[in-house]
């Protein structure tokens, strides 16, 4: 029987969580298994047989909107992805098992030409319309080539207008894993390198085309970490930096600096420092930005994605605890909050995105399970990727709120 004659559609889940709505965090999409769009069944055939194509090690990561598409990365841990960047169009009625559309094209995904997407782990889209793509997951051993950051015009039909490839002591060829980032004012990038031989949190300055990469003891993984387990097989491989948010655009005439906060996947805590502090190079060599890092506090479990709107609210995936959190950075952090948590539907809460009719949306994408390599991956019936949006009426941090 061939993958697409096994294709399964489902309901929309229920809420089975007391106490949360279904109207608060509704499901928007949700896959068995992930599949594209191909220019001809001859394609995808060869793609199936030569290996090229293996949808049981495919999943997504990164949600992010621009009109009527929503952009998802699909990172190549394990072999046979054969795009690691597509979008669904929102307009399309059917929101099971969506087939993705590779971005910008089917010709930009080469295994091994660097001047191609190799595997993109995440993107952010700027106010202009400019997509940023992290092309930097260099730790599965799928591509030789050096990580690198991509822009691309949305407005011109995605058309690719730069590249800045990592040096090797910032990104390593061998061991990268350019996680996530922030773009703060269409000129500084603020990029979580999760890799576990050389963790740190990279500033990319567009203007210059220089990077320069913060390494502090805050961004390892902490011996205090969170333990649980997932589907009875326990977390234990120790992640470093993760999660990284930008605070709102400040209306005051001050013009007090912009916050990145960042934490490891492996750990409670949560760290800030001053968005000034890492564009200053001076206090990069000389390791005295150390002296601004701020330890904000203690969340509730461990942490993958998080989210800033333009209110000052600080959405959290709480992955030890199948949740989503919430703290508004205005108020101290202990009146942080668990807004919401689903055992069955919400595994792994991971990346987030935000459009411009007031939804933030949460991935649950069950990540862990591709990175764990005792971890055995099947294609099944079962629901494994799901998006959920939840009214907030804001808008991203990449927003002015005056």
């Amino acid at each position: 029987m061939s993958i697409t004659d096994t294709c399964f559609f489902f309901a929309i889940a229920s809420n089975l969580f007391s106490g949360i709505t279904p109207e608060e965090f509704k499901l928007e999409y949700q896959w068995t298994h992930i599949n594209y769009t191909w220019t001809s069944r001859f394609q995808y055939q060869d793609a199936v047989s030569s290996e090229k194509y293996i949808p049981e090690n495919i999943f997504p990561t990164g949600v992010k909107f621009h009109g009527d598409r929503l952009f998802l990365a699909t990172p190549s841990y394990r072999k046979g992805v054969p795009f690691t960047l597509s979008y669904v169009l929102r307009s399309a009625k059917d929101k099971t098992n969506t087939p993705l559309i590779p971005f910008p094209n089917a010709v930009l995904h080469r295994e091994n030409n660097c001047s191609y997407l190799q595997n993109v782990q995440t993107l952010e889209i700027d106010r202009k319309g400019i997509m940023w793509v992290l092309d930097g997951v260099r730790m599965s051993g799928t591509t030789n080539c050096p990580g690198k950051l991509q822009q691309f015009d949305l407005n011109r039909g995605g058309v690719l207008i730069h590249t800045y490839v990592f040096p090797d002591e910032i990104c390593l060829r061998n061991g990268c894993f350019l996680n996530d980032l922030v773009v703060d004012d269409e000129d500084h990038i603020y990029i979580t390198d999760a890799s576990n031989i050389d963790p740190g949190l990279v500033v990319y300055c567009r203007t210059d085309n220089k990077a320069w990469k913060f390494r502090d003891s805050s961004m390892f993984p902490q011996k205090d970490g969170p333990k649980y387990s997932i589907d009875n097989y326990p977390v234990l491989i120790p992640v470093p930096i993760d999660g990284i948010a930008l605070s709102p655009i400040p209306g005051d005439k001050l013009k007090k600096s912009r916050v990145v906060y960042y934490c490891p996947l492996t750990g409670y805590d949560l760290f800030s420092v001053a968005a000034d502090i890492l564009r200053n190079e001076t206090l990069h060599h000389s390791g005295l930005f150390r002296n601004y890092i701020v330890r904000v506090g203690k969340k509730q479990g461990a942490t993958d994605g998080m989210m800033m709107d333009n209110t000052g609210n600080l959405y959290y995936s709480l992955t030890s605890h199948n949740a989503v959190g919430r703290w508004n950075i205005h108020e101290p952090f202990d009146q942080s909050e668990v807004i919401y948590r689903n055992n069955r539907t919400l595994i792994w809460p991971d990346a987030f995105g935000m459009d411009q009719k007031g939804y933030l949306y949460v991935m649950a994408n069950r990540a862990f399970d591709y990175l764990a390599p005792n971890v055995e991956l099947n294609f099944t019936s079962e629901i494994k990727f799901r998006i959920f949006k939840y009214y907030t009426g804001s808008r991203s941090y990449l927003y002015p709120n005056f």
